[in-house]
């Protein structure tokens, strides 16, 4: 019997319950877990070397995520998945972005570009969360088929254990810098020290543009002090 694991914060949103109820109705046994990253995991079957993290967002989700920098981090994070393939869910038009926020079009697409060069990360977009469960439904049939999943947990990358192991760690944390990217900024500029104090001068770096030094800026500079008092 084909095999979902889902989250369990996912289940306590109406459109999550939802979805596992129509899996199940469709023959998908369900596990549910509290999941470091994403949303649903499709392990992997008999005869395939990985499996399927999904992150479900809507429009508003994605944008507000990226308001609060929440979603670096979990970019980070799935784009450092060893034995499953990230992809990210966006459910909804983006004219909802119009209507209820003041992000500008080119903005959005700008975040999206983002997530699909710098990270990685594949984007699915579904027009609700009843065309998410026919996404997940089908990867569920082409990753495991007909063959008995394989109940293996999520497997991120390796833990730092050397210095040169941390800095990479600490680079690639910056929105936009994957672990190529921290390792390309090393071996330009020496260490992670001079790295940090040069980031004006990053974009001399291949894959790294105007946009990414903006953010690596954004985040060296933020004054907690100042926000501590508001």
């Amino acid at each position: 019997m084909p095999l979902v694991v889902i989250d369990t914060r996912e289940l306590a949103t109406e459109e999550g319950r939802k979805i596992k109820e129509i899996l199940r109705l469709n023959k998908v046994d369900i596990d549910i877990q509290v999941l470091d990253v994403g949303d649903y995991y499709i392990p992997p079957g008999e005869d395939t070397p990985i499996g399927c993290v999904i992150e479900r967002k809507t429009i508003l989700d994605l944008v507000n995520a990226a308001k609060t920098k929440r979603l670096w981090s979990q970019l980070v994070k799935l784009a450092s998945l060893e034995n499953a393939q990230p992809i990210i869910v966006i459910e909804g038009s983006l004219n909802q972005i119009r209507k209820f926020t003041k992000w500008k079009p080119r903005a959005v697409a700008g975040l999206i570009a983002s997530i699909m060069f710098d990270f990685e990360i594949p984007i699915i977009q579904t027009p609700g969360w009843t065309w998410t469960v026919e996404v997940i439904h089908v990867f569920v049939n082409r990753i495991q088929g007909e063959k008995k999943p394989r109940k293996i947990p999520i497997r991120h990358g390796k833990k730092a254990e050397t210095p040169h192991d941390f800095a990479k760690m600490v680079l690639a944390s910056f929105p936009g810098v994957n672990v190529s990217r921290a390792t390309a900024l090393l071996k330009t500029f020496g260490n992670l020290y001079n790295a940090i104090n040069n980031v004006n001068r990053w974009f001399h770096v291949r894959g790294i543009g105007k946009k990414i030094v903006e953010s690596a800026r954004e985040v060296l500079f933020a004054d907690f002090r100042r926000e501590e008092v508001e």
